[in-house]
């Protein structure tokens, strides 16, 4: 640590749950689920009444304390233009002081060893633990002079900057891929066929129920709903592993150009509805109940291209003229939604256009791939920040024209 730097306690240079007055009854109220990972922001507010819980105003620091949202880095900022707010009574409100800046406050609490040293303060039983507000009020940590802290949120929110950007070129290409596949795919022409869905397909069946009894037991990965992206690509960083026989794995074992085609479990904020497509052999998988397998014809349609209209259908909300409700879960009436007529270009016309949508995912996967190299250059920045490594003296003002 810097000589011009204190070691001291977060409880020292600034506030754990200060103390407040009451809350006006139209006060605004921030729930667990309007701060995300990674967003500084809270994403929003909503009405609540009078309620116990966090007290916060503007520029505080919302830190979750219970599992697993506080390993999962679930922190934020109280907007600017928010004078008070309530909130759930699972943050530790965090508040600068003069001896420590706000900002510098946030980035320290978001700080990956940070996180990593509370999460083992925590205490209570498994699925439930939490941190006391003690504890984390009693964790160390490096302070520089408040000029430099205010270097520092400066140089952390330039690369911020950089990051949000390139999400914003992200979220354009999206736009502008749903925009051109939408517009190809309505205009048609006066050599598209008219055809149901099930009738592009050899085969569909449903993913596997419970556990068969039975000798030949193989490991398999299972596909389930929680492995549904927004993108269609299936995220295998949750993939269930469960023993099944070789009677349930026979006719279910995904193969390269599958779709799989989400039935049930959708909940009231995810109609269900979403596609995967597998576009590599994944050897020994198979799909949960509740997850239909369709399998194209490969002489009436080209599997990405079905992919595609499907998934449309679902950014669209087309599927959910398809959607029942059973005791509070939504179901896809998957027959009906099958039987659905579509418009179907030429085999080579399906191709240009799923060439066409790829240049689009080529363009979106390259800016993901800056932004992930970003990501991990702020954070091994934010550290070595943090700790004194780098440090930001009075010619950085220079550099940046202050």
């Amino acid at each position: 640590m810097p000589d011009h730097w204190q070691e001291t306690t977060l409880g020292e240079v600034g506030e754990v749950n200060p103390k407040a007055a009451p809350l006006a009854e139209d006060a605004p109220f921030v729930p667990m689920d309007a701060v995300n990972v990674g967003q500084r922001w809270v994403e929003y507010t909503e009405p609540r009444g009078s309620r116990s819980g966090a007290r916060a105003r503007a520029g505080d620091v919302l830190f979750a304390r219970i599992t697993p949202c506080l390993e999962n880095g679930k922190t934020a900022q109280v907007q600017r233009e928010i004078d008070r707010c309530g909130g759930s009574t699972e943050f530790i409100v965090l508040r600068g002081t003069e001896r420590l800046d706000a900002d510098f406050l946030y980035f320290w609490a978001t700080d990956r060893n940070v996180r990593e040293r509370a999460a083992n303060l925590m205490t209570g039983s498994t699925g439930r633990q939490r941190l006391s507000p003690k504890d984390l009020a009693a964790m160390t940590l490096s302070v520089p002079p408040i000029s430099e802290q205010r270097r520092i949120v400066d140089l952390v929110e330039s690369i911020d900057n950089h990051i949000d950007a390139l999400q914003g070129q992200i979220d354009a290409t999206r736009t502008a891929r749903q925009g051109v596949l939408s517009e190809l795919l309505s205009n048609g022409g006066s050599d598209w066929n008219s055809s149901s869905i099930s009738d592009l397909l050899t085969h569909t069946i449903g993913g596997i129920w419970g556990q068969e009894v039975g000798t030949n037991e193989v490991d398999a990965s299972v596909i389930r709903s929680t492995n549904f992206t927004a993108d269609g690509n299936p995220d295998s960083s949750d993939v269930a592993k469960r023993s099944v026989t070789r009677k349930q794995l026979a006719g279910r074992e995904l193969q390269q150009g599958d779709i799989l085609l989400e039935k049930s479990g959708g909940g009231p904020k995810q109609p269900v509805g979403r596609v995967l497509f597998i576009g590599q052999e994944m050897p020994q998988t198979v799909c949960a109940n509740f997850v239909q397998l369709i399998r194209c014809n490969g002489e009436r349609a080209e599997p990405r291209f079905l992919f595609l209209r499907l998934w449309l259908d679902h950014l669209t909300g087309l599927t959910q003229a398809f959607q029942a409700a059973t005791t509070g879960i939504r179901n896809l009436r998957t027959k009906d939604y099958l039987l659905r007529e579509i418009a179907v270009p030429p085999i080579e016309e399906q191709k240009r256009i799923v060439d066409l949508i790829g240049s689009f995912d080529e363009q979106i996967s390259a800016l993901e791939r800056q932004v992930d190299a970003a990501r991990g250059t702020r954070s091994g920045v934010l550290a070595e920040l943090l700790s004194g490594d780098r440090l930001l003296d009075e010619s950085y003002d220079k550099a940046v024209g202050w």
